[in-house]
């Protein structure tokens, strides 16, 4: 007896508590997964379409007035599986309580035997502004339940942003998009021919005018790809010289490849230009430094030269006759001393320079403003001249 009431203690105990952990689990599953994707509908002359173009955006995602519940629309409206009913109220964690406003029968429920999960779509509403909303959100996974019709709709406008990056892929997508739309044939329309025309040419495959006219020269350089890429075998090939679907494909793909090495390219270009660039705007600030530093010690040597007297000894007579050394126009001792020497040298120094015409001129050997500033023209450009050679010049005293 004992036996049997321990194994009937023991049944009933394992009972209760599978039962209890049973309806544990169901209150866990009282809110239900449901994949949850976005979408909107386009208004003309968005800059951005999701396909595109406006037509393209309305045949994907129509250009709604009204749900087939015939209610007009209005941001939020769910359209869910036909299990549902009109008006259901849903609530999804996190988020709001939404309004299932239409049903479709491509809204289907994922049923595997792990998991159920009902697809629903929520509709933005119209422009650029919720496209980008709708492709911030895309698809997510989200726990939710049904509410009491009653319950008032809410949506948390922050928990759908509207980034400028969630357009920036459509936007390079749509550059790519319209090149080589077509098949490309001899009755093509100008401006499809032109188009090939100018791809080949920009590929160095096509070294012709751009006429618009599918002639020989272009089918030639059709055919040499195609044999190249072996997309076909023959010359007498159905799709010789046409730019039909696999040869158009083919050719779309290796022009945007080469659209990319060439902005690559251009960036190394651009990067080197800027570097030559920036290399030339510092030689010139230091030229400039150079420049300024040069005349100003050219102005102080210049402040210590005016024209002696006869035989005068002095620090003045020493700068003139370093000078006129400097300028290779002295060739002995500077001892300070204005002799005959020192007045030889500054009279030839003026007749080459054509300051005066000949020695016995009242100006001869007379530092006046002329020859001055003909002196420190002078010895700017020799500075320069020698500091060129040596830049640490520049730090010494003449």
């Amino acid at each position: 007896m004992i036996k049997i009431y321990s194994g009937f203690t023991l049944w009933m105990f394992i009972f209760t508590n599978f039962f209890s952990i049973n309806i544990a689990k169901a209150d866990d599953q009282s809110k239900k997964l449901f994949i949850v994707t976005a979408y909107y509908s386009p208004l003309p002359n968005q800059k951005v379409y999701l396909r595109w173009s406006y037509e393209r955006d309305i045949r994907l995602n129509w250009n709604w007035i009204a749900w087939a519940s015939g209610k007009k629309v209005f941001p939020w409206m769910l359209r869910a599986p036909k299990t549902y009913s009109f008006w259901t109220k849903l609530f999804l964690d996190w988020f709001w309580t939404w309004e299932i406003s239409d049903r479709w029968w491509a809204i289907v429920t994922l049923d595997n035997w792990w998991e159920k999960i009902d697809r629903i779509d929520v509709w933005m509403w119209y422009g650029e502004e919720w496209l980008k909303r709708a492709l911030s959100w895309w698809k997510r996974k989200v726990y939710g339940n049904i509410v009491d019709n009653n319950s008032k709709i809410s949506v948390s406008l922050s928990s759908f942003p509207s980034p400028n990056s969630a357009i920036k892929t459509l936007e390079k997508e749509e550059e790519d998009f319209w090149i080589l739309v077509n098949n490309i044939w001899p009755e093509s329309s100008f401006e499809k021919i032109k188009e090939v025309q100018k791809i080949f040419n920009e590929m160095w495959r096509f070294d012709y005018e751009i006429d618009w006219i599918f002639n020989n020269k272009l089918k030639e350089a059709i055919i040499k790809y195609q044999f190249e890429k072996e997309l076909i075998d023959s010359r007498e090939n159905l799709w010789a010289w046409y730019v039909w679907p696999k040869t158009r494909d083919t050719l779309r793909k290796d022009y945007l490849t080469f659209l990319e090495k060439k902005k690559e390219y251009e960036k190394l270009v651009k990067a080197e230009e800027d570097r030559k660039a920036k290399l030339a705007a510092s030689i010139k600030e230091e030229q400039k430094k150079v420049d300024n530093l040069i005349s100003q010690k050219v102005e102080e040597h210049i402040n210590n030269i005016w024209t002696p007297k006869n035989w005068e000894v002095s620090q003045n007579v020493r700068a003139l006759q370093q000078t006129m050394k400097i300028l290779w126009y002295f060739d002995v001792k500077d001892t300070a001393i204005f002799w005959a020497k020192t007045t030889e040298a500054i009279t030839n120094y003026q007749i080459d320079k054509w300051i005066i015409k000949s020695d016995d001129e009242k100006n001869a050997w007379i530092i006046d403003d002329k020859t001055l500033a003909k002196i420190k023209e002078d010895l700017k450009v020799k500075l320069k001249s020698e500091i060129k050679k040596d830049k640490n010049l520049i730090s010494l005293n003449m």
